[in-house]
């Protein structure tokens, strides 16, 4: 995803506790930044990831995430997705990628979503669309470079 996708881990959690985590999942260095609860938003006792903190055109992010509270100022760019409990045949990432491919070559994130529900959300894709080729999850659509980025690496150094 990371040649598609700009891609931002953003997580509730202490950095703590969550950077340890991410190192071990992040192997191939795909992430490119790593908010934690401090660029979160408190509102009504949840810790909400707010897409417009990236300051990226929110319409080209997505936020895959198990809790909609956690997404609740960007629904409209969110794919809901289920809680892992340690099942190890759970596919539920990986099953998202070839979605995640045409999502990519979408001019808007929330009209995709909204036109197109991913799979995980009960729906199909029409069998006549087509995105791009198959090759290889995630935070913006047209990939950017840390040195053009300007309020993700604000973030995560406050």
């Amino acid at each position: 995803m990371g040649q598609l996708y700009e891609c931002v881990l953003f997580t509730a959690s202490l950095a703590k506790y969550a950077d340890p985590v991410s190192d071990r999942l992040d192997r191939w260095s795909t992430f490119k930044h790593r908010l934690f609860r401090e660029s979160c938003v408190l509102h009504c006792d949840n810790f909400v990831k707010d897409l417009a903190q990236l300051g990226r055109p929110v319409d080209r992010c997505v936020i895959i995430d198990n809790s909609p509270a956690s997404y609740m100022f960007n629904t409209e760019n969110a794919i809901r997705v289920h809680t892992w409990v340690g099942d190890q045949a759970d596919t539920e990432l990986r099953d998202l990628l070839p979605y995640m491919e045409r999502l990519a070559a979408a001019a808007s994130v929330p009209e995709f979503l909204r036109d197109y529900p991913p799979l995980s959300q009960a729906h199909q894709l029409p069998a006549t669309f087509a995105g791009p080729p198959a090759d290889v999850v995630a935070a913006v659509s047209d990939r950017g470079d840390a040195e053009n980025s300007s309020n993700v690496a604000a973030d995560v150094a406050n």
